[in-house]
């Protein structure tokens, strides 16, 4: 990657989105983006990785400036060994975030629902945050997406 390049990741990503609900016939299609896995990349040692916690944070910030558009969280969530994939109890508890950020948009989260499972499925995004663990810039909003 470049530096024009991550400059440009925030606007190209609002695009994708655009581009794909218009493909739907709808601006009112629901999305569901997923943070990039920074908490184990080998960033410091991989220059592949050097925009990761840039575009981490374009990723956080197009979902939360946009209306029926959630981000999925990667916190806690480890890697297979290789710093760069998800291990397979990752990635199911990925695709479980996932569906609850979908019932989240589409309306389908009871409040007893939500008692029962808590906050287990909607930990805060790994975006503006330090490796050392500084707090969590977002906030949640009634239908539990993340918002700035």
């Amino acid at each position: 990657g470049s530096d024009d390049l991550a400059a440009q990741y925030s606007e190209s990503l609002r695009g994708v989105v655009r581009d794909l609900r218009a493909a739907c016939g709808s601006s009112d299609v629901p999305m569901v983006l997923g943070e990039i896995p920074v908490g184990f990349m080998d960033m410091a040692n991989d220059d592949r990785f050097r925009f990761a916690e840039r575009v981490n944070d374009d990723i956080v910030a197009v979902a939360s400036s946009s209306d029926r558009t959630a981000v999925v969280s990667v916190m806690g969530l480890d890697h297979k060994g290789d710093r760069l994939h998800f291990s397979r109890e990752a990635a199911d508890e990925l695709g479980r975030r996932y569906a609850w950020k979908w019932l989240g948009l589409t309306g389908h989260l009871t409040p007893s629902l939500r008692v029962l499972v808590d906050r287990a499925l909607d930990p805060p995004t790994l975006s503006g945050q330090s490796l050392a663990g500084r707090g969590s810039k977002r906030r949640r909003d009634e239908n539990g997406s993340d918002r700035a």
